[in-house]
């Protein structure tokens, strides 16, 4: 029986170290120097043999940018027999101050492991001219509008 618990441990052992490596988590940005009113394309990529897309954390944004747009892509191949699954989130992100802004790292969580993608570094420069975004109130109960289409 000792024998039979120690080669289940070693087959998960060595089935979570093949899993692990078939995993690429990353993230960048088109440059690494702005103008304070231009748009900052800031892409999430993760790769792997997935089922399904494993949840993300995304860094907090709202600190330092507006984010103006966002758009989710996936991609599923197969590749000797297993499906490799390639997702891409892209966010289009304007500065709110200039200086040098730091976009945090992500964080994706399969089974036991975690994953995350490296801290970027951005420098924005000239003046701020473009209206900042307010944020989207919530009715409250009772003060909710309808909308008819």
């Amino acid at each position: 029986m000792f024998r039979f618990g120690i080669l289940i441990l070693i087959f998960l052992l060595i089935s979570s170290i093949a899993f692990a490596q078939d995993i690429k988590f990353t993230s960048s940005v088109n440059k690494k120097e702005f103008d304070a009113n231009e748009v900052i394309n800031f892409k999430i990529t993760i790769e792997g043999n997935f089922k399904t897309t494993p949840k993300i954390d995304l860094p907090k944004l709202e600190d330092d940018f507006d984010v103006v747009s966002q758009s989710t892509s996936e991609n599923i191949t197969w590749q000797k027999g297993e499906a490799k699954r390639l997702t891409v989130l892209q966010f289009g992100l304007l500065a709110k101050k200039e200086g040098i802004l730091t976009i945090g790292p992500a964080k994706l969580k399969v089974g036991l492991k975690e994953y995350l993608t490296a801290p970027i570094e951005i420098k924005i420069t000239g003046k701020i001219d473009h209206p900042q975004a307010e944020p989207e109130e919530i009715p409250q109960e009772g003060n909710q509008e309808q909308i008819t289409l």
